[in-house]
């Protein structure tokens, strides 16, 4: 016989139901703040290359924050609107700085991705309106998740184009 072991892999749930909802709303936050991070990582990696650079975040970062407000007596679901587009705001200006930067329009699936999780949190304020029945809130939770990865993805590639092209251009 083969040996016990105590590991037991946690089946996913059942689509549409309260508990698939709960994890995919927890996905889709952890991948925001995941993009968060590396939003400000990838602002503290120009300001080191480029010392000047930390007093225009500062603006720009204040600007970002006066997008969106909570309802009262907020939801998950409003909290999680709330803060992608917050973020948003700040990545989508982000990225037009780091193309000022490159001296160069950045790649055209970069732009597609910020636009794709545009639509996905567009579909999730359709969510929270109830526009969206329960059967697809699901799959407009998973898809707002795979557009934020695409988009952290994406952030990663312009930081790379940013700051190679400024580094090459600077040693000539």
């Amino acid at each position: 016989p083969l040996p016990s072991t105590s590991y037991s892999p946690v089946l996913p749930p059942r689509p549409g139901s309260p508990t698939s909802l709960h994890y995919r709303l927890e996905e889709v936050q952890l991948q925001l703040r995941a993009l968060e991070r590396e939003r400000k990582r990838a602002e503290a990696a120009l300001a080191r290359q480029r010392p000047g650079y930390s007093r225009l975040l500062v603006t720009c970062r204040e600007q970002g924050g006066a997008a969106a407000r909570l309802p009262p007596s907020p939801s998950r679901l409003d909290k999680l609107l709330v803060d992608s587009w917050r973020e948003h705001a700040r990545v989508s200006g982000l990225l037009e700085r780091m193309a000022r930067l490159a001296g160069a329009p950045l790649h055209p699936n970069i732009t597609k991705g910020v636009a794709g999780w545009q639509e996905a949190v567009v579909a999730l304020q359709g969510l929270r309106r109830g526009l969206v029945g329960d059967e697809r809130a699901d799959s407009c939770l998973e898809d707002c998740s795979r557009a934020v990865r695409r988009v952290r993805t994406s952030l990663w590639a312009a930081l790379q184009v940013t700051t190679i092209g400024t580094t090459e251009t600077s040693r000539q």
